[in-house]
């Protein structure tokens, strides 16, 4: 299945910046009943509501769910959106995490590290 979601994305004609297999199609314990994940992050060149680019996830998810038989879930970002998502807990860090590369690389969705940035180890209510 995973060779097949890279060709077929691979074979866009407009490409997302990123796709992420994710969830328990990508950890491996999936079942009959799982759900196939898969983030898409589109190009900033792409608007959203373009008719070839809706074909092409609509497309995908068809594909999906006809290679498997699971019900296949498209969670599409704007690469716009991306930055500000990746530095809270959502469906984008989870994908950066355990996210199998379908398309481009994940490192876009990975927090940046902030240097000189420490953590203080002070509990509440602790004197400094």
């Amino acid at each position: 299945m995973i060779d097949r979601l890279r060709a077929a994305i691979a074979g866009w004609e407009r490409p997302p910046a990123v796709a992420l297999l994710f969830g328990s199609a990508a950890r491996g314990d999936a079942d009959r009943e799982g759900d196939i994940d898969i983030l898409i992050v589109r190009s900033a060149e792409v608007w959203e509501d373009e008719a070839a680019w809706r074909e092409q996830i609509m497309g995908l998810e068809t594909a999906a769910h006809a290679w498997t038989g699971n019900d296949a879930r498209v969670l599409e970002y704007g690469e716009d959106e991306v930055a500000g998502l990746a530095a809270v807990e959502s469906p984008i860090q989870a994908a950066a995490r355990e996210g199998i590369e379908l398309f481009g690389s994940r490192r876009p969705l990975r927090p940046a590290r902030m240097k000189g940035y420490r953590v203080s180890t002070l509990r509440p209510g602790s004197p400094e």
